[in-house]
C-alpha cells in the first residue's frame, strides 16, 4: 500500500510539473454577465502594443530573447511600469507577442487596479515557430467568447506589386483574435492582428495581402450586421495613405485591403460564398492621420531606423466619436519593447 501511495504521489507531482511547464490558454470564454469597469464612461481608450516577447523565460522557443525567468520577469516589470504611466490608461489593451493567458494575467495583476479592473482574454493561435499569440486586457468584458478564424485566402492576388515569382498558394493568419464588446448602445467588433514580418520581402508581401483578405472578410461580416469595427495590431507593413515619419512606401496593398475591402477577384474562403458589396459607409479610416507625421513611428529596427508598421483603423461609423490619437514614445527605443503603442480615444458620452 505504501508503494502504491508513493507511486501515486510521484505521478501527481509529475502531472503538476507538466501542467506548470505547459502554456495556459483558458481565457477565451466570455463571462455570463459582462461588466464595464471603466471609471470614466465618457470615453473609450483603445491601445495596440507589441510588447516584444511577453514570455516567462522558462518555456517557449529558443528564439525568445529571455533565457531565464529573471530576465523575463524584468521585461514584464518594464512593460507593466510603462503601461501604468500611460495617461489615460487603456480601457482595452490589445497586445501582440504574448505567450499565454498566464502572462496576460501576470501583467494585469501588475497594473493599477489589478485583475479587479483588467481581465485577460486570448484564443490560442497556430504559430508553432514563435509560439506567440495576440491577447487582450480589458476593463470591458466581451459579450461572446473571443475567437479566431481558420480561413485561408489565395496568393498572389491579381495586380500585386510585391514582385512575387513563386508558386500559387493559400495563406491564413496564425496570430489574431476577434472580440465583441458592448459599450453603451454600441456593439464593437475588434480584430487584434499580427501579420507576417518583413514589409518589403516579396514572398511575405504576397502572403500578407492574403492575410489582409482573411481579416477583412470577417470584418465585412461584422459590418453587415451593423457593428462598429476596429482593426488594430502589428501589420508589419506601411500605409500608402498615411505615410510614416520616414515616408516608407508599401509594396503591398495590406492596409488598403483592411481599409477598403477584400480585393475584387479574390476567391472567398467559404464554398459557394461571396464577399459582401462594400459601400463607402463600410470603409475604415486610419487614426494615425491625427498624429503629426514626424511622430508617426511605432517600430524600431537596426541601429537608428524607425517606421510605422502598427496601425489602428476604425469603421466610418466611429469617425464622429474619435477624439484624438497618439503614439506614446515614453521610453527609449528597445528599453521596454522594439515597438511603441498606438492609442485612439473615442468619446462615448452619447453612446
Amino acid at each position: 500500500m505504501a508503494m502504491n501511495t508513493n507511486i501515486i504521489f510521484v505521478f501527481l507531482c509529475l502531472a503538476l510539473v507538466t501542467l506548470a511547464a505547459g502554456a495556459s490558454f483558458d481565457c477565451d470564454m466570455a463571462p455570463a454577465d459582462p461588466q464595464d469597469r471603466r471609471t470614466n464612461k465618457e470615453q473609450l481608450v483603445i491601445t495596440t502594443f507589441n510588447v516584444e516577447w511577453l514570455f516567462d523565460g522558462v518555456t517557449g522557443p529558443s528564439s525568445c530573447p529571455w533565457k531565464t525567468a529573471e530576465e523575463a520577469d524584468r521585461h514584464l516589470e518594464l512593460v507593466a511600469t510603462f503601461v501604468a504611466t500611460m495617461n489615460p490608461l487603456p480601457d482595452v489593451l490589445m497586445m501582440q507577442e504574448v505567450q499565454d493567458c498566464d502572462m496576460l494575467r501576470r501583467l494585469a495583476k501588475a497594473l493599477p487596479g489589478g485583475e479587479a479592473v483588467y481581465r485577460a482574454y486570448m484564443v490560442k493561435g497556430t504559430d508553432t515557430s514563435t509560439q506567440q499569440n495576440t491577447g487582450m486586457l480589458t476593463k470591458i468584458d466581451p459579450e461572446t467568447h473571443v475567437f479566431r478564424t481558420s480561413d485561408r485566402f489565395p496568393y498572389p492576388i491579381g495586380g500585386e506589386q510585391c514582385g512575387y515569382k513563386g508558386s500559387d498558394g493559400t495563406q491564413g493568419v496564425s496570430k489574431h483574435m476577434f472580440a465583441q464588446l458592448r459599450v453603451g448602445s454600441r456593439r464593437l467588433a475588434l480584430a487584434n492582428i499580427h501579420f507576417l514580418a518583413f514589409p518589403t520581402e516579396s514572398t511575405r508581401c504576397a502572403k500578407r495581402e492574403a492575410q489582409a483578405n482573411v481579416i477583412r472578410y470577417q470584418v465585412d461580416e461584422f459590418l453587415t450586421k451593423g457593428m462598429d469595427v476596429i482593426i488594430l495590431g502589428d501589420h508589419n507593413d506601411y500605409s500608402a495613405d498615411v505615410p510614416d515619419s520616414a515616408d516608407n512606401k508599401p509594396s503591398s496593398r495590406v492596409v488598403n485591403i483592411l481599409r477598403n475591402g477584400v480585393i475584387k477577384g479574390a476567391s472567398s474562403p467559404a464554398a459557394n460564398a461571396t464577399t459582401p458589396s462594400i459601400t463607402e459607409s463600410m470603409s475604415l479610416e486610419e487614426v494615425s492621420a491625427l498624429v503629426k507625421q514626424p511622430s508617426r513611428y511605432t517600430s524600431a529596427y537596426g541601429t537608428d531606423l524607425v517606421s510605422q508598421i502598427d496601425h489602428l483603423l476604425i469603421s466610418n461609423s466611429l469617425i464622429g466619436s474619435l477624439s484624438h490619437a497618439y503614439i506614446d514614445h515614453g521610453f527609449p527605443r528597445g528599453v521596454v519593447s522594439d515597438h511603441w503603442p498606438l492609442t485612439a480615444v473615442l468619446k462615448t458620452s452619447d453612446w
